[in-house]
């Protein structure tokens, strides 16, 4: 049974920062490069990228560091009203709303930030569909240590076909929003607090028997779970209401038009001996090729075009002019993989690793999960491009892995292979925080 609770947030004063949003909300510190950094610390004196991916400086030590500095813009914009907290226990209700260019309409996605009380991950109750690494959750836990706080949200789905849910609290977009903005993608990002307690009551309410599916930030949701049981033991009288038992959560129905998942094409580089005849040779060892296509986006474009049901994949191959399309149903004889369960041989990506990163380039599980001669992209010219330069050897162009798919893998209790989903448009660093510290007890 889900637990989820009203909190007063801290957030940004807009008077404070120019009256909109668009120059201090950041993305999530996970896909900030350098240079976004860089720009990010550039755009705003009071950019939200300060508290969740500040600069390295020369002299960091174990008492100086960028985690303390995340604590003292804390405190520091806390105590010049930069930052506000909210009196009363509130849930945000959060609309982002964009535009594809290839779309002549927009798209609103709706969801209601709120604490969702920490359940164990095979409980049931919470569902993760990817595996954590111990370098982000070791990172993660001594800014949460620093700043007492969960300052980015994880992502959460839930099924409201009948909207029984959202549906009541939709009504708050009928008022001026609390913030407002739009990012440098494009996307504008609005932000509503809802205070009422009878709809906090019944919004808590309908998502009580529903699971929750991690769409976004497993390592926050288990970076959350051990900071939770330190607090336990620093403050063992807090009691289950307390704030350190939840964590910051975003809330979105999966029946949301706005739901998109973008796909995650692979580039392999590096591989020791490359000769793309050679390498192309292997794998039609296990799979049929279907068509030759000009480039990536055009290989990529005729695959999603294709049913549902179909299984493609397109390989750029350095050396090698345009992109060949191939079956991933297999060929007779191909290794099935008979070790692997069958909601996740369901998944295209799931065999690409398997036929093709891992039989053909040989890099093995956890050569993967270093990024050892693999890394990924969201657009399809792009990987194309790195493999046309050089820099890489192939390009493994991919459809988008289905929402019923990530659901399938999560109630199963597996796991799919990293970057499986780009749930787009990411959710904005500094809409709202969560104070952990000190510990106080929420509502309802």
């Amino acid at each position: 049974m889900a637990t989820v609770r009203a909190f007063r947030g801290i957030l940004y004063d807009a008077a404070k920062v120019g009256g909109d949003l668009s120059h201090v909300v950041a993305p999530p510190y996970d896909v900030i490069d350098d240079a976004e950094r860089r720009e990010l610390h550039a755009r705003h004196p009071k950019n939200f990228v300060r508290l969740i991916l500040g600069e390295d400086l020369a002299g960091d030590d174990g008492e100086r560091n960028r985690y303390s500095r995340a604590r003292g813009y804390l405190h520091d914009w806390l105590a010049d009203g930069t930052f506000v907290r909210d009196g009363a226990p509130s849930l945000y209700f959060y609309r982002q709303s964009y535009r594809f260019p290839w779309e002549d309409h927009g798209r609103d996605r709706d969801g209601v930030l709120a604490a969702v009380k920490l359940e164990a991950l095979d409980a049931g109750i919470i569902l993760p569909h990817e595996r954590t690494l111990d370098a982000p959750k070791a990172d993660r836990m001594l800014l949460t240590e620093a700043t007492g706080a969960n300052l980015s949200p994880v992502f959460g789905l839930f099924s409201d076909a009948d909207g029984t849910a959202l549906g009541p609290v939709h009504a708050i977009t009928s008022k001026p929003p609390r913030l407002d903005g739009t990012d440098p993608a494009g996307v504008r990002h609005r932000l509503w607090a809802i205070d009422d307690p009878a709809s906090i009551e019944a919004f808590s309410a309908a998502l009580a028997p529903k699971p929750i599916f991690i769409a976004d930030g497993h390592h926050r949701y288990s970076t959350a779970l051990a900071f939770r049981d330190r607090a336990r033991a620093r403050h063992p009288r807090a009691g289950e209401r307390a704030s350190f038992e939840h964590v910051l959560m975003y809330l979105m129905a999966i029946e949301d038009p706005g739901l998109v998942i973008l796909p995650i094409h692979r580039v392999l580089h590096g591989l020791p001996g490359f000769d793309a005849a050679r390498f192309l040779a292997k794998v039609t060892e296990r799979l049929t090729v279907i068509r030759e296509e000009p480039d990536a986006q055009a290989a990529y474009a005729t695959m999603t075009a294709e049913p549902v049901g179909a299984r493609r994949v397109a390989l750029v191959l350095r050396g090698r002019p345009g992109a060949v399309v191939l079956d991933l149903a297999g060929r007779a004889g191909a290794a099935a993989a008979s070790h692997i369960p069958s909601v996740l041989w369901d998944l295209d990506l799931r065999r690409i690793h398997h036929w093709i990163v891992e039989e053909v380039a040989g890099i093995d599980s956890a050569a993967q999960a270093r990024k050892e001669h693999l890394h990924f992209l969201t657009d399809a010219a792009a990987a194309d491009q790195e493999v046309r330069s050089g820099a890489g050897d192939v390009a493994v162009i991919v459809r988008p892995t289905r929402i019923e798919q990530v659901t399938a893998v999560a109630q199963a209790g597996e796991v799919m292979p990293q970057k499986s989903t780009f749930f787009y448009p990411k959710l904005a660093s500094g809409t709202v925080i969560h104070p952990l510290l000190p510990p106080e007890s929420l509502v309802p």
